[in-house]
């Protein structure tokens, strides 16, 4: 019997395969029983060998059964055939939003919106029955021939969890959309999906993923210590309060993130600013006891709160650091630095007024020096210096002059000028590099030059398009003087193809089109590779190509 042919459950006859994943292969299937089309998605057989994976799997899989949405992809049924899990869904006719943002991405503001509410209602619906989904990815949302988007996949996303699949094959799949607390082997949270679900919008937004790396591990370490690029700078179009929504929903911390997927579906639909996380929402957000006695971690987080709204610090926020990490240790500093900064103005002030004093001659009156009340000796007068006028009788020249009966007063020691101060050097005047990353060379050459500096510029085979800049130097926001260089990193609108042999059929695949190559997979026998492992690529890894080629891809078929 062929798998074409395979009835699962002496119910569901496969027809066609429609969709192939890290985790299991989708069919769509005939429902002889009910005479109607289904989709039928079958595990891969390594992963029905485990014990406690199947017996999750079945616990997880029943539990999103039990959901009922109109934007969640109903499940049917849920089975076992000859020991190999499977679940019956609804068939939906169309493609997924994947295909969506690669054939059309940066998309519309509007849809962007109207999407990410709809998915935010749908995941907050999961997290009051208690189910977290874990792995929200474009290609886990189905675009119905009605325009509805339905999200899939909650069960064997929580499966996978479960089990500790997130170490292996649930990671290689969704990995540009895991959240950080994820990757460090964390407990998810309702937040953990909010954060996906900021990178699927990001992506919607700019047609790129937030973090992007030669390798997972790479991808995944980027999550946890890096900060995304400005969506703006690769959209100029998107709204200002669309991109902070989407930011906000990608901080690193989950106290950070909006409250509930709720939240940021609101935001998304309010057209207007985003909130912003503040001291007040994380205290709201901690546990009881948490609350009552904060602890040092709830400190530090309501520390970088209050950094993040540029707002006066708190005193325990300017007692509090950060932890230390090599990439945002600045931020940890903020609100003592504007301590101090409020500090150093009001001694600036009080130096400025005394040096004013000086500088309009307005020194204090001196305070005589005092005198001893004993007479004083007598002193002998230089033959070259007149002599004082004095009301005692002339003596002769050579004989010492005697004090008088009463001495006047003592002269007051004469005080030397002010100095003048000495006019200070003027400090070059410095400007500070834009953000030009993300713009054509045209606009940033434009932009530059209008600040009076100067551009120099180099190719680089970069996944983006012809002559879009991918890199500056210096950085935006650092200060150059005017007629200063930056040096522009430009793609030629052609890149190299990746290394993908020995990789697993799925993750080659996405590899190479996610560097913007079109894909045609061929099976080949190679004894010295694995079944269902890339054998190499044609042209070769390395060459450089036009994005949009197409190259081919050879998978083995085993022995």
């Amino acid at each position: 019997m062929t798998q074409t042919e395979r009835v699962l459950g002496g119910r569901y006859r496969l027809i066609s395969e429609i969709a192939r994943g890290g985790m299991a292969v989708v069919w769509r299937a005939e429902d002889t029983l009910l005479d109607r089309q289904v989709a039928v998605k079958v595990l891969h057989p390594q992963f029905a060998g485990d014990p406690e994976f199947l017996e999750r799997f079945r616990r997880e899989a029943r539990a999103a059964a039990r959901l009922s949405h109109p934007n969640i992809v109903p499940i049917y049924d849920v089975g076992e055939d000859a020991g190999i899990p499977y679940i019956v869904m609804e068939l939906v006719e169309g493609g997924n939003l994947k295909d969506r943002i690669r054939a059309a991405a940066p998309l519309p503001d509007a849809e962007i919106r109207s999407i990410g509410a709809t998915l935010a209602a749908t995941l907050d619906y999961a997290h009051h029955k208690g189910i977290i989904h874990r792995d929200v990815k474009p290609q886990n949302v189905l675009l119905g021939e009605d325009g509805r988007a339905r999200l899939t996949d909650f069960g064997i996303a929580q499966a996978m969890a479960s089990s500790g699949l997130t170490r292996t094959g649930a990671v290689m799949g969704s990995v540009h959309y895991i959240a950080p607390e994820l990757v460090r082997g964390r407990t998810a949270l309702p937040q953990s999906d909010v954060y996906s679900l900021g990178a699927l919008l990001y992506e919607m937004a700019t047609g790129r993923v937030p973090f992007q790396g030669e390798t997972d591990l790479a991808v995944a370490l980027a999550h946890v210590e890096e900060t995304p690029a400005s969506p703006r700078a690769f959209n100029a179009r998107l709204a200002p309060d669309l991109e902070a929504a989407i930011l906000r929903a990608l901080s690193k911390a989950p106290d950070l993130r909006f409250v509930s997927a709720a939240g940021f579906g609101d935001a998304l639909r309010a057209r207007g600013a985003a909130p912003i996380a503040t001291a007040a929402d994380v205290t709201q957000r901690m546990p009881v006891q948490a609350a009552a006695a904060p602890s040092a971690v709830a400190q530090r987080r309501a520390a970088t709160a209050l950094a993040a709204t540029a707002a006066a610090p708190a005193p325990f926020a300017r007692r509090t650091a950060r932890p230390k990490s090599p990439r945002g240790a600045s931020n940890g500093m903020v609100g003592l630095l504007v301590a101090l900064a409020a500090v150093l103005a009001a001694l600036g002030a009080g130096f400025y007024g005394l040096a004013t004093l000086s500088r309009q001659g307005l020194e204090p009156t001196p305070v005589p020096t005092p005198q001893p009340t004993a007479p004083p000796k007598p002193v002998a007068v230089p033959t070259n210096t007149p002599a004082p006028a004095a009301t005692a009788t002339p003596q002769p020249s050579d004989t010492p002059v005697p004090p008088t009966e009463t001495p006047g007063p003592p002269s007051p020691t004469p005080m030397p000028p002010s100095p003048t101060p000495a006019p200070a050097t003027p400090t070059p005047r410095t400007l500070a590099v834009p953000q030009l990353r993300g713009k054509t060379l045209d606009q940033a050459q434009a932009i530059v030059g209008q600040l009076g500096l100067t551009v120099t510029v180099r190719g680089v085979n970069a996944n983006v398009d012809k002559n879009v800049v991918t890199d500056q130097s210096p950085d935006a926001g650092a200060p150059l003087t005017p007629g200063g260089t930056v040096t522009l990193s430009v793609g030629t609108g052609s890149t190299a193809i990746p290394e993908v042999v020995n990789l697993p059929r799925d993750q080659a695949l996405r590899t190479l089109q996610n560097s913007s190559f079109r894909v045609v997979v061929h099976d080949q026998r190679d004894p010295r590779i694995p079944a269902g492992a890339a054998i190499g690529t044609r042209p070769a890894a390395g060459t450089v190509m036009p994005r949009g080629s197409d190259i081919e891809l050879d998978v083995s078929s085993g022995r």
